[in-house]
């Protein structure tokens, strides 16, 4: 392994670790690990992360806990960030630094649309800020959470193992509701079907081909489309450019900035940093 993997995979061992002690410290039982930090340990790659995001599973405990973790573990000010009530902060380490974010509900704004909300109720999903922050996540493989408390790993939505036992890129939501609401993740599907070598599930291929292009431009600017194109050239640009257009969002590949990209076969780290 790199010695810049190993490095990142320290920061993250020696992060996690000040989460647990800071856990039991105070007695807290309601704080998990979420996201991509339990994808790749899962997968056994945590030199993957590219952040640490804490949830809680009540509300504005994720706001106290980040400042309370940052001025009496860190020694330091959080950024505090009132729409998404999520206290941000950075690990600094011997071997490097990694972002750390407290989080309530979703940070992502379709978890609060009324019909998103209105489709979680009839599933019977618990609406706390834990499961809206989960089910704010996308797809099934992302929805695995750490305990804190007893360190432990678990499958709230009892589908992240077993998508990731059979290789599958599945949504959370209904998949034309995933689309219709949160159109980036078209894209953000491609871009891990490609990097785990995972097959994007029937029903979620149909709503990209049927929604994906027309969502995309409707809801989002050029811009942030591009940066999400871009990461995912990133990981393989010969398997996504193949995968988009078997998706049918090639039509979004005629944007300059792409075209570009895929002409020179440049990196541009501004367009993939997360």
């Amino acid at each position: 392994m790199p010695t810049k993997a190993i490095d990142k995979e320290l920061v993250i061992q020696e992060v996690v670790a000040k989460l647990k002690h800071f856990a039991k410290l105070y007695g807290v039982r309601s704080i998990f690990v979420v996201g991509g930090y339990c994808r790749e340990r899962y997968s056994g790659t945590l030199w993957k992360v590219n952040d640490i995001d804490v949830a809680s599973a009540y509300h504005e405990q994720a706001r106290q806990l980040g400042g309370l973790f940052a001025s009496e573990i860190l020694n330091s000010v959080p950024k505090f960030y009132a729409r998404t009530g999520t206290a941000s902060m950075e690990y600094p380490s011997e071997f490097g630094s990694i972002r750390v974010e407290f989080q309530g509900d979703s940070i992502n704004a379709h978890m609060h649309n009324q019909e998103v909300r209105s489709c979680m109720q009839k599933q019977g999903i618990e609406d706390v800020p834990l499961m809206n922050n989960i089910y704010g996540r996308d797809f099934t493989i992302n929805a695995l959470v750490y305990s804190l408390h007893n360190e432990m790993m678990f499958d709230p939505t009892e589908k992240a193992i077993e998508d990731f036992d059979k290789k599958r890129i599945a949504p959370l939501l209904p998949a034309p509701i995933l689309i219709k609401y949160n159109p980036l993740a078209a894209i953000r599907a491609v871009r891990f079907a490609i990097t785990y070598d995972f097959r994007i599930v029937p029903e979620l291929r149909s709503a990209i081909i049927e929604g994906g292009t027309d969502n995309l431009r409707s809801s989002l600017s050029e811009e942030r489309i591009v940066k999400e194109i871009v990461k995912t050239l990133h990981v393989d640009a010969t398997k996504g450019l193949e995968m988009l257009r078997k998706l049918e969002l090639d039509r979004i590949l005629l944007h300059p900035d792409v075209k570009e990209y895929i002409y020179l076969g440049t990196k541009d780290k501004k367009h993939v940093e997360d």
